[in-house]
């Protein structure tokens, strides 16, 4: 829901776009724990999942990563 609000802006706000990529990464770091530790006691293919999915938040930190330095 950030991403929209902070995206329909006429002017992005830096600081906005920083908040979103903290908490991408955040998200990153925090499912790969989880994935780890076995905190959950994801299933094998949860676990495949839990991987998949923080790289997929991760690539899209770098990308906005890229677009903030472009500002």
């Amino acid at each position: 829901m950030g991403v929209v609000v902070i995206g329909m802006r006429k002017e992005i706000s830096r600081t906005g776009l920083m908040a979103v990529i903290v908490a991408n990464l955040l998200w990153v770091v925090l499912s790969l724990v989880v994935v780890v530790s076995g905190a959950l006691s994801p299933t094998g293919v949860g676990a495949v999942w839990i991987v998949l999915r923080s790289m997929t938040v991760g690539a899209f930190a770098v990308l906005q990563c890229i677009g903030l330095k472009r500002m």
